[in-house]
């Protein structure tokens, strides 16, 4: 992620994360859609931020 070009660099906290369990995946069906809000300003200093706003949409071909 950049500002102006510049990187913005991670000030949170940083945590390590061991192996996840077979319940910590979500299973997506075909044609099913997931969506999630993330609050960026969590982690980020807001006042450095000019314009934040994506979204992205992911199309996978039915298998």
């Amino acid at each position: 992620m950049t500002l102006a070009r510049e990187p913005v660099l991670y000030e949170g906290a940083l945590a390590k994360r061991g192996q996840p369990y077979d319940e910590d995946y979500l299973v997506i069906e075909a044609g099913e859609e997931v969506g999630i809000k993330v609050e960026i300003t969590l982690v980020i200093d807001s006042h450095r931020l000019t314009v934040l706003a994506r979204s992205h949409s992911y199309a996978f071909p039915d298998a």
